[in-house]
């Protein structure tokens, strides 16, 4: 085009053009250009002719156009998307990226756009990934470059297996390197590192997509609307935009042409009531997650039927054939019958479970003579389904049946071949081919077999359970041929020589099924045994034969990793010699002692001393060595299981029991270990490769086939159609390419179907946990001391359960952090309870007796070696010695026990114990829990989860209720607050809800409850909210005995009943104790979840001498109700969990928002407040404070007027940033405020209850103790103009004053609370009111020292005190201008007698909106001022639904427009200012005082009065919430170390006084390791807090400790908020880090790790202005501080150049 100089013209079809061929993107760029300029020719070809056209071509071609374009996609095929955002982003022709933002959401940008040639401009390629490009590769070099299959583990990492070297692994890491992929795609890898086992690879491109129609199910993403997060965790997220012109709004598209059909809000409603079906559009480079359409919206999955629609949906299970009545499909088969032989009259018969219809294999068993036969016959689907005909095709691709509980099977051929035609039905002819094998009756050995083609006709079809119990009632002499039942058990009587045969002395193990009882497995064990034994001698027979012998798919293992083997036998050999199974796994790889490990590490390179080193490591890493232990813990059903066993010397019965090592406590984490060892299973074509011949390890064969269920799986039809190749001589019809193929293609289809089934096997046992809960034995696998939880095993539901089942030790409410003992490998946890019970004056000492684990037993180990030495050479005599040795230990000493629960008490049990008792656990892996199952949603579908666990018989941990408050408590909240309401009742709408939320969760984290057992309940049915409720009463006496107070009103209740629940089984002709699930605990606990509605009032209560307490139900976990608990005489456990004082008055306010005054409505509503000025008075133009000796600082232009339009004003909002004088704001208000209230009359005034004019008072408060204390104490110096009052809430008074049963009232967090401030005792009423001046004094503390000698009070003389203090705090009251409190204690009832006109809340941006109105609407203000900077610290919520729903936002920052803003600081060195003021206020923030030189140094030694100190530490986490931290807390030892460095020399060399000096970081824990850091040192006096609770507060100097870290292999360079969010957690809270960076007046040096904080938007703009300044050191070692007697040349220099950037 460009060799033209004045005109171009091109001929040619140009739909083709735009849809054919790498160009066609530009071609179409040149075709619309020339349209666009009218210059097309004919005038017909307009874009939707062309349109029209290229959809006609795609409609022909577009099969051979996928495997020939080497383009990666056109124009053309962009769909007619109607929404400009999805169309923009589906064209090729822009260059458009999806890409993280700085907030780490996902947004659209936007690049050169890619144009015409024509307009001299080059296309903007990315490196060629053509096929062509990729094959040349792997040409030049097959070494590095492989095309391979896809196997995802996660959506992040994965393997890929070359298709020319299927038995390779090359291991795919990280979310680079799996590129655009998706699982089973074919891609092509390059090698990275070849050295390694397996390799390293990344994938360079996809060179076909496996799953065509790229539909998955997803939910919505916790942190980006517009992400979509799959339930299989396998797929990456993918990008769902807004409609443009709807933003929060996705389309929901036809899947068939992507036309919208409706839309869908995104809010917290949809997100977690709803599933989406998502179609994967496209995946350009440019894209951080492929870009997909929403095409369908599902319910959330409530139930089984629900969970498997979604199942079948994410699987593709939808299958239907194209021919669908059986006439038709019968048309297709072959049914040549000839040349077969005729077993039709021999006794057969079939063995499946009882609801099959797919029945492929069948037994007979007939007498020879001296021999007799066994035969295994296999339908012959082979020879009814013609190689390449549709049914063979439909068949291919669907590879395998799909089995879901309890529902239709998805059959790999059309129903009617599957349950019909091809299944060897009772009584029906059918081709099988047969293996018959003739057996020596005496020897019970092989003589003969044979394989052939047969006709057959079954007997009789039996489940596995009527076999078992045919074989159990067998005498099995050996002699009957003529009945089915003495066929049956001959048959049985042969597997299980064979097996001993194949599996020599591991031919006792087998690992426990779901549906299969633990020694009544012997039906089950003979079918998989004859099944084996047919496909080993099918693979035997094709691999003689030149045929077949290199095209036969082959089902291959190899050994374990010898070197992992080793190290299992270091870590547990004490527990050798109690598995015969791992015994036998030693002795595979040899007698591996330390004089033979040379020999074990000859094939690694390096040698022994190489070997011996890496195994040292891997065993530091591996785990503790296992301590021998004494006892052997046995669950005592196998024990009672044993003792019937062996009253029936049921020999097989017994030696499944023993030598399952699955089932025993001890050896299952070895069992767990063992098998990561042994390799996964694969399917090769035979001598193929070297992994080819491995044989199979787990199988004891030297060769294996799948060839027994070719009604379920494709891969055995193959192999019948080889067999028949080899049986009738004829030629293979298969070549090894296909055979390659199929093996790849089966091996992804197998693990598929394990996926689902195990996905739908977890979800059928949910939906029965949903209907009833179930209680287990747990078996702890893991309980170490570097984890936040304990992990447990199922052993008896390991298809049912998630692999991995972890219980929390945040969820387990633990009063400290777990302790773990290295001497024993044990973890301690301890609870600390108040626990009272109705009827047992006891219950603390049957607490805290040592009583027997009741479902675990424990017998000497010694014994159990010798009985598994007896069973290994089968001398049944000595086992059965055993047995009975420990049936009679058992039963002579009840309390042995199995070692879970031993502990020594902390305190001897006392008969009269305290209200609070101390339970700890100890936990060990190999040891049990008693848990209790629930049910629980993740990744949008149900599963089993932990909801109980029970410390002792009756004290229990409800998980469900700490996991999940909002759900047991309270409901979901669905709409966000708004900043405008329309009706009081829509704020209470949205708001309630919300306060309820935050209230639950407040009430759980307190973790302050209050056990009552034994106690009655009345029910009842509520029937306005058709729910369930009732009551109990409580008496008085018990009231004052458990000094339990009038609170009650506000709790929330966790209802348990304890009962026993024996599960109705059938019978099947066999004791009931064989039919009980081995870990199942035969009782349950009912659990409710409610909330207290009403509670007798005080005075009704004294005349019934009992509190009537009134509930509702508002969760239960179990739809079933069992009728024992409207049992009269049922009793219950009651858990009460009291609401938080603060959350009661926040919920008392919106509830109140009717009573309040217009202005404070108007605030709520967001209408207009301030119409018409307070007061016409002329202001002074300076505001100065008289009569006072100490003289406040002149105030400044923009204090000043924030001052007088507070004054002016109604409602008036004031911002101060750090250091600008809010404090001094404040006291400026409450002065003029007075002297306006002062020339109010008193006849103006409101009147009290008694006639008397109300006193009129300013009401100073704010969210917290420590910010009203601050204006308090500045308050002090006007003690002589106005007289201000500090009013402390209850509890924070009774830690100073206690009475009788008050310490019992105090929560953990008030104790957590600094104590009142003496330095403010003068002004505080609890001290007042025992001042000589009120009247009251003398009585108050006469009562004092009668409490403080211990002097029992009567309730009388109790009640009479609390009036004495009700009179003096009223007396108080009455005598002051001012009353300073907290936004909580504002509500108290004695302020009622006050005229409170004037309302200023200091620190309002660090309230909740409801905290912040509980002085507003509580009192009727006139003016209302709202003091503080909502860039600094948010409120703190604990519920995240409520804190995105609007709970983090205050009052102040809702108005944040109509504020104030104070815009000169006296606080920072100007270099410390100018960043924040530059991030957070615009710049706008200027610097009004000069501080002193700041004495830290650069790397360049210049003084500056910032640093970054780079330390790249180990973060560790606190697990629970203690006084010590929060839940989430963390902490890291190397900053910590290096904060006190620096702390140290800033004392010792520059002179810093250590008062002068904070410490400052984001975490509780860190706090607790800096304060144990500077001990170690014998540091005192530096201040160490976090950074919340430093707002307020300043310093000379302060060091911040960042915490938070990673490995730098770990950094994301383009972070989501998802990732953000886990790796930096709130140290990226802009608020904190303002405040934190903030708090120096002189020097601030920050410490962390600055790679990991770079991914920050935030701390990245930080440290490129630290960078600039060159204050950034690397390491954070090289900081060190000038001594200030030393005068550098630098200094000035260095003070300047800040100066300058000014």
């Amino acid at each position: 085009m460009t060799r033209a100089q004045s005109q171009v013209v091109v001929v040619g079809d140009a739909a083709a053009l735009c849809y054919f061929g790498k160009s066609s993107r530009i071609w179409k760029a040149y075709i619309d250009h020339c349209i666009s300029k009218n210059s097309a020719d004919p005038q017909t070809l307009t874009e939707d002719y062309l349109k029209q056209e290229v959809r006609e071509i795609s409609r022909f071609v577009k099969g051979d156009q996928e495997d020939n374009s080497d383009s990666e996609s056109s124009i053309s095929e962009i769909p007619d998307i109607d929404d400009p955002i999805l169309r923009e982003l589906l064209d090729e022709g822009k260059d458009v990226r999806v890409t993280v933002t700085a907030d780490g959401l996902l947004g659209i940008t936007h690049g050169e756009p890619i144009v015409n040639p024509l307009n001299g401009l080059e296309m903007n390629t990315s490196q060629d990934s053509s096929p062509l490009y990729l094959q040349a590769l792997i040409k030049r070099d097959p070494s590095i470059y492989k095309h391979c299959h896809l196997c995802l583990e996660r959506f992040d990492s994965g393997y890929a297996i070359p298709l020319e070297e299927p038995s390779l692994r090359i291991s795919i890491k990280g979310r680079k390197n799996i590129g655009r992929s998706f699982p089973g795609d074919q891609v092509v890898v390059e090698i990275l590192d070849n050295e390694c086992h397996p390799p390293n690879g990344k994938v360079l491109d996809v060179v076909k997509v496996e799953n065509a129609s790229m539909v998955f199910v997803c939910t919505i993403d916790n942190y980006d609307n517009q992400v979509m997060t799959p339930i299989n965790n396998c797929i990456s997220k993918i990008y769902t935009p807004f409609w443009r012109d709807k933003p929060n709004y996705i389309a929901v598209r036809k899947l068939e042409d992507l036309k919208v059909e409706k839309f869908v809000k995104i809010n917290e409603e949809s997100k977690r009531n709803n599933l989406f079906v998502v179609k994967v559009l496209k995946w350009r480079e440019q894209f951080r997650y492929p870009l997909g359409v929403v095409v369908k919206v599902l319910p959330k999955v409530v139930s089984l039927d629900s969970g498997l629609e979604v199942l079948d949906m994410e699987y593709q299970l939808t299958r239907a054939t194209s021919v669908e009545k059986d006439h038709e499909i019968l048309k297709e088969l072959n049914t040549d019958m000839q040349n077969r032989r005729d077993y039709q009259k021999f006794i057969t018969f079939t063995i499946d479970p009882a609801h099959s219809k797919d029945l492929d294999d069948a037994i007979s068993v007939r007498d020879l003579d001296q021999h007799y036969e066994i035969g295994v016959h296999i339908a012959d689907v082979a020879s009814l389904v013609t190689k390449d005909s549709l049914l063979d095709k439909n068949a291919q691709q669907n590879g395998t049946a799909f089995y879901p509980p309890g529902k239709e099977p998805v059959y790999m051929f059309p129903l009617c071949l599957s349950t019909k035609y091809f299944s060897l039905l009772p009584g029906c002819k059918r081709n099988a081919i047969s293996l018959m094998v003739q057996i020596d009756k005496k020897t019970d050995r092989i003589k003969t077999s044979k394989f052939s083609l047969s006709v057959i006709k079954s007997d009789r079809k039996l489940s596995y359970e009527e076999a078992e119990n045919i074989i159990q009632n067998s005498d099995d002499n050996g002699q009957r041929y003529d009945t089915l039942e003495g066929c049956l058990a001959k048959a049985c009587h042969f597997s299980e020589v064979h097996r001993k045969d194949r599996k020599q002395e591991d031919w006792h193990y087998k690992s426990p099924d779901d549906d299969v009882i633990v020694g009544r497995r012997r039906s089950h064990k003979m079918v998989e045994e004859l099944m084996v034994m047919f496909n080993h001698a099918v693979t035997e027979l094709l691999l003689k034969d030149a045929k077949t012998f290199s095209c036969t798919p082959v089902r291959c293992q190899d050994k374990p990793n010898t070197e992992k083997l080793c190290q299992l036998k270091d870590k547990y050999s004490s527990l050798i010699p109690l598995s015969i199974h791992f015994c036998h796994c030693i002795d595979q790889i040899g007698n591996v002692d330390d004089n033979q490990r040379d020999a074990v590490s000859k094939p690694y390179p390096g040698g022994s001393n190489q070997m011996l080193a890496t195994r040292t490591e891997n065993k530091a890493h591996h785990g503790q060595v296992v301590q021998p232990s004494e006892t052997f813990s046995l669950l005592t059903s196998i024990v009672r299981s044993l003792e019937s066993a062996f009253q029936d010397k049921d020999i097989p019965r017994i030696v499944d029991l023993i030598a399952t090592d699955d089932i025993h406590p001890q050896l299952l984490p070895l069992i767990i270990e063992l098998r990561k060892t042994i390799h996964r299973a694969y399917v090769l074509r035979s001598n193929s490769t070297y992994l080819s011949r491995v044989g199979h390890y787990d199988l004891q064969l030297e060769s294996y086939t799948w060839a027994s269920s070719p009604i379920r799986r494709y891969v055995d039809v193959i192999v019948q159609r080889l067999l028949h190749s080899v049986l009738e001589n004829k030629a293979v019809r298969y070549t090894s390419l296909e055979i390659d193929q199929s093996c790849l293609s089966f091996s992804r289809t197998s693990e598929k179907q394990k996926m689902y089934e195990r996905k739908a096997r977890c979800l059928s046992f949910a939906s029965q946990l949903n209907n009833q809960s179930a209680q287990k034995v747990a078996f702890v696998i893991d309980a170490s001391p570097a984890g936040n939880s304990l992990r447990v095993y199922f052993p008896f539901n390991r298809s049912s359960m998630p692999e991995d089942i972890t219980i929390m030790y945040r969820d387990l409410q633990l009063t400290d952090q777990p302790e773990f003992n290295e001497h024993d490998n044990h973890v301690v946890l301890k609870w600390k309870r108040r626990v009272y019970s109705f009827t047992n004056e006891n219950i603390h000492a049957e607490l805290q007796q040592q009583s027997p684990h009741p479902f675990v037993t424990s017998v000497p180990t010694d014994l159990w070696k010798g009985m598994l030495s007896a069973l290994k050479e089968e001398n049944m005599d000595i086992v059965f010695q055993s047995l009975q040795t420990i049936s009679s230990s058992v039963n002579d000493d009840q309390q042995v026990c199995s070692g879970l629960l031993q502990y020594t008490p902390t305190a001897r049990t006392n008969p009269n114990p305290g209200h609070y008792i101390e339970l700890p656990l100890r936990v060990k892996s190999g040891e049990t829990l008693e848990v209790q199952l629930g049910t629980d949603t993740q990744r949008g579908l149900l599963v089993p989860v932990v909801q109980m666990l029970v410390v002792r018989n009756k004290f229990e941990i409800c998980l469900e209720h700490s996991k999940d408050p909002t759900l047991c408590f309270s409901k979901y909240a669905l709409h966000s607050s708004k900043k405008t309401y329309s009706t009081y009742q829509e704020y209470q709408k949205i708001w309630k809800p919300l306060c309820e939320m935050e209230s639950a969760s407040n009430a759980v984290t307190e973790n302050d409850s209050i056990v009552l057992e034994d106690v009655p309940l009345t029910w009842k049915q509520i029937q306005k909210e058709s729910q369930l409720g009732g009551f109990f009463q409580l008496s008085l006496e018990k009231m004052k005995q458990w000094a339990i107070e009038y609170g009650l009103k506000h709790s929330f209740l966790c209802i348990r009943m304890r009962y026993q629940n024996r599960v109705d089984l059938p019978n099947n002709g066999a004791d009931d104790d064989q039919h009980v699930d081995l870990s199942n605990i035969p009782s349950l606990i009912w659990v409710a979840h409610g909330i207290t509605t009403g509670v007798t009032d005080e005075d009704e209560a004294k005349n019934l001498s009992y509190v009537q307490i009134d509930f509702r139900i508002n969760h239960m976990s179990m739809a079933k109700i069992p009728e024992r608990v409207f049992g009269k005489d049922t009793r219950f456990t009651v858990e009460l969990i009291p609401k938080l004082l603060p959350d009661v008055r926040k919920e008392a306010a919106v509830d109140n928002l009717t009573q309040a005054n217009e202005l404070v409505k108007n605030i709520a509503l967001g209408k207009r407040t301030n119409s018409e000025p307070v007061t016409k008075e002329l202001r002074p133009a300076r505001f100065e404070i008289k009569l006072h000796s100490s003289k406040f600082p002149d105030l400044n232009i923009s204090q000043t007027k924030a001052i007088k339009e507070a004054l002016d004003n109604r409602f008036t909002l004031i911002q101060g940033p750090p250091g600008t004088g809010k404090t001094v704001v404040g006291v400026h208000l409450v002065y003029w405020f007075f002297l306006q209230n002062q020339k109010v009359p008193n006849h103006l005034r409101p009147k009290a209850a008694g006639g008397s004019s109300k006193r009129r008072c300013i009401l100073y408060c704010g969210p917290s103790n420590k910010s009203v204390d601050v204006v308090a104490g500045q308050l002090l110096k006007l003690r002589k103009v106005l007289k201000p009052l500090r009013v402390y809430s209850e509890q924070m008074e009774m830690l100073e004053f206690p009475y009788p049963g008050s310490n019992l009232k105090l929560s953990r967090r008030s104790i957590r609370e600094e104590k009142p401030k003496r330095e403010l005792s003068s002004i505080t009423l609890h001290h007042l009111i025992r001042m000589p001046e009120n009247p009251f004094s003398n009585e108050i503390i006469s009562f004092d020292a009668r409490i403080r000698r211990g002097e029992d009070l009567t309730d009388k003389e109790i009640e009479s005190y609390k009036v004495l203090l009700s009179h003096a705090r009223n007396h108080e009251l009455m005598r002051h201008d001012v009353i300073l409190c907290t936004c909580t204690a504002a509500s108290n009832p004695n302020f009622y007698k006050l005229d409170l006109k004037q309302i200023i809340i200091d620190e309002c941006a660090m309230a909740t909106e409801p905290e912040a109105f509980i002085p507003l609407v509580t009192h009727k203000p006139e003016q209302i001022v709202l003091l503080g900077d909502h860039k600094q610290l948010q409120p703190i919520t604990h519920s995240d639904l409520s804190a995105r729903l609007g709970m983090r936002k205050s009052l102040f920052e809702r108005y944040m427009e109509k504020a104030l803003m104070l815009d000169t600081q006296y606080r920072m060195q100007e270099g410390i200012c100018e960043f924040p003021s530059k991030e957070f206020y615009n710049g706008i923030l200027k610097t009004g005082a000069t501080r002193k030189d700041s004495v830290l140094l650069a790397q360049s030694h210049h003084l500056t009065p910032i640093l970054f100190g780079h330390v790249y530490g180990k973060e560790i986490s606190l697990v629970v919430s203690t006084e010590r931290g929060n839940e989430n807390s963390k902490a890291n030892s190397a900053e910590a170390e290096e904060s006190v460095r620096i702390a140290s020399l800033l004392i010792k060399h520059a002179g810093v006084a250590a008062s002068d000096i904070a410490i400052l970081t984001p975490y509780n824990a860190q706090v607790a390791k800096v304060n144990e850091t500077l001990r170690m040192n014998d540091i005192q006096n530096v201040n160490v807090n976090t950074i919340t609770k430093s707002q307020g507060s300043e310093w000379r100097y302060v060091i911040l400790s960042t915490v938070r870290s990673c490995p730098k292999s770990e950094i994301d360079t383009e972070p989501t908020k998802a990732w953000l969010t886990k790796k930096l957690g709130f140290v990226m809270d802009p608020n904190q880090v303002n405040v934190g960076i903030t708090r120096a007046q002189e020097g601030l040096c920050i410490i962390g790790n600055q790679e990991l904080l770079r991914c920050s938007s935030l701390w990245k703009k930080l440290l490129v202005h630290y960078q600039q300044c060159g204050c950034v050191v690397d390491p954070a070692k090289d900081i060190q501080v000038q001594n200030p007697h030393v005068k550098t040349k630098s200094k000035n220099k260095r003070a300047s150049k800040f100066q300058n950037r000014k």
